[in-house]
């Protein structure tokens, strides 16, 4: 871990200006990013965009979103609002609490394919993979099918020829 020196602007305001000292502030050597932000997010200060989502409202942080998500990126201009229909509440929260505080269990196989659904639709390739390789360690002959339709379905390609591999080694177990 490394300490960052906050000098990170907030559509023009400093971290220091928004409460963050440096000594709060740690860097995740992996995704490079600041683990907390999660006051952010709860408190909504700062916010220029909502998520919309099966009635409720999240105050979010363009600068933030489009920092780790494709999609959000290549927003010319940045919405006000942004309507999610296709996922849960639960599952665009996990998200965000990945977002902004690079904090989310991964090791429940559930969580992880609904993130896993979420980082393809969002093009947040670290945050795909890393659920990739979650639910690669998950696979057995009770989940490869499942994991497999998974991989298919969201274009996870490791997922899907470990799933591959692992019915390959295995397959003298299929019963006839």
């Amino acid at each position: 871990r490394f300490m960052l020196v906050p000098q990170m602007v907030w559509h023009n305001t400093t971290l220091q200006e928004l409460g963050i000292t440096d000594n709060e502030i740690e860097i995740d050597v992996f995704h490079r990013q600041p683990q907390d932000f999660s006051n952010l997010l709860r408190s909504g200060h700062f916010s220029d965009t909502v998520i919309k989502v099966e009635g409720e409202t999240i105050k979010c942080h363009m600068p933030l979103l489009s920092q780790y998500s494709q999609v959000f990126s290549e927003v010319a201009i940045p919405e006000p609002i942004i309507h999610i229909t296709d996922l849960s509440t639960e599952t665009v929260r996990l998200l965000l609490d990945w977002i902004y505080c690079v904090w989310v269990q991964l090791n429940i196989m559930d969580v992880a394919k609904r993130l896993l659904e979420a980082a393809e639709k969002f093009k947040m390739l670290d945050w795909k993979r890393r659920c990739e390789l979650e639910l690669i360690q998950k696979l057995t002959w009770s989940t490869c099918a499942d994991l497999l339709a998974v991989a298919h379905k969201h274009k996870a390609n490791s997922l899907l020829r470990e799933s591959k591999k692992f019915i390959q080694r295995n397959r003298q177990g299929i019963s006839a």
